[in-house]
């Protein structure tokens, strides 16, 4: 009995193993076949960090290591206060500006209370980077607070912070798109809704994220493509010609520049049915050659050599600022950006704008988070009012710079200024 058991269970250990050498090879090439298939997806999700960001964490490493050979350590890295929140007393009378009986056909007749919809393209001033550092060591974090950004943060009201969103909430409160909260550079998260800014983005990536809103705007359903008035924000160039200097590829030249901007223009005007769009003017990066100590000149060398490289390449960076403001202005003043569905504004406060300074005559460090080069929540706020007048102003009376203690304009036009109904 013991035998006639002993040959049964050899004979299953026989089979299995037998099984075995059949499976074993054919779950060996499932696992290959799997691992070969995750390889394109993993990769794919690596290539969606876009490149300024990883340029971005790569500078602040460089960064780092260079306070290190300065014996520049955290604990004993200058610390300041948080920035607190800016807002104001709204004193405007927004009767005769809240939402049109019907929906508006022609962007000549658009109100402040008919736009239903913001958003912004732009660098990292845009994204919010660095707005509450208290330290430079956080900023080299790579914090971003998109909440507070002056022309797309939606955090809190106007009477706490100023932003362009915040005051257009005034006239239509339930305006959408508003980025809020907090996040740090290169990730996509959806608190930042229509904010589509990228830290380190240059001229050349502004079609792109222009191809991103336009998808971003297609798939959300709290936006009727077909129906609202989108008010979309477009400021870029900081990153730009503070590295002309130094990348080599020729692609901040004037020309080119227009060129990037011209096309990310028509992208958005293609594609956005009903669109208002603010094309604000370069900011002169040659202002921030005297900001700061020993820590600012640090960073400025990483992320602004081209201030830091001389009076002959100071005075070199300021003269194509100037010449592609020009060539911006001009751009925009194509009749196909004046349509009836589609008005592009070039916003010019940034043009003669110099940095405010204190009762010493020394750079005001209350609007440069403590990399001296992103702007505080202050200063989000005073760009968020310069860009409020400006939209507010017709294109012959637009003020050409920003000044300490702005006033805070109303409406003085039934309509949004345009080429046409001014």
């Amino acid at each position: 009995s013991r035998c006639g058991t002993t040959n049964s269970t050899n004979t299953k250990q026989a089979n299995m193993a037998a099984a075995l050498r059949i499976v074993e090879p054919v779950m060996f090439a499932l696992v290959l076949v799997l691992a070969v298939a995750l390889v394109p997806s993993v990769s794919a999700a690596a290539s969606r960090v876009a490149p300024e960001t990883v340029e971005k964490r790569e500078a602040a490493l460089r960064i780092q290591d260079t306070f290190r050979a300065h014996g520049i350590k955290p604990d004993n890295a200058t610390a300041k206060p948080a920035a607190p929140s800016v807002g104001a007393e709204f004193h405007c009378d927004v009767s005769g500006q809240g939402p049109s009986a019907t929906v508006p056909t022609s962007v000549h007749k658009l109100k402040i209370g008919d736009i239903n919809v913001v958003a912004a393209l732009g660098d990292s001033i845009t994204a919010g980077f660095g707005a509450k550092s208290t330290n430079i060591f956080n900023v080299l974090s790579l914090p971003e607070w998109p909440g507070i950004s002056w022309s797309i943060g939606g955090d809190d009201e106007f009477e706490t912070q100023i932003t362009l969103p915040n005051t257009l909430k005034k006239y239509n409160p339930n305006v959408y798109g508003a980025s809020t909260g907090k996040t740090s550079a290169g990730k996509t998260d959806e608190d930042l809704r229509l904010n589509v800014a990228i830290s380190g983005a240059k001229a050349r990536g502004m079609p792109a994220q222009a191809h991103t809103l336009v998808e971003k705007l297609n798939a959300d359903a709290n936006v009727d493509i077909n129906n609202d008035w989108v008010l979309v924000t477009v400021w870029i160039g900081g990153n730009d010609f503070c590295q002309w200097c130094s990348d080599g590829s020729g692609l901040s030249e004037p020309t080119k520049f227009a060129e990037f901007m011209e096309e990310t223009l028509d992208i958005l005007v293609q594609g956005i049915p009903h669109v208002y769009i603010n094309m604000v003017s370069i900011v002169d990066v040659t202002e921030l050659a005297g900001v700061g100590g020993l820590s600012c000149n640090l960073v400025q060398e990483v992320v602004c050599p081209c201030t830091r490289k001389g009076a002959e390449t100071l005075y070199e960076t300021e003269q194509l600022v100037k010449e592609t403001s020009v060539l911006l202005r001009q751009m925009t003043m194509q009749s196909k950006f004046h349509t009836n569905q589609a008005e592009v504004q070039y916003q010019p406060f940034y043009e003669l704008t110099h940095v405010p300074t204190d009762s010493k005559g020394n750079a005001d460090m209350s609007y440069f988070a403590p990399d001296c080069f992103h702007f505080t929540t202050k200063a989000h706020a005073a760009a968020a009012t310069a860009l409020w007048n400006n939209l507010l102003q017709c294109p012959s009376e637009k003020y050409p710079e920003w000044h300490v203690n702005e006033d805070f304009d109303c409406p003085k036009h039934e309509y949004l200024p345009t080429n046409t109904n001014c």
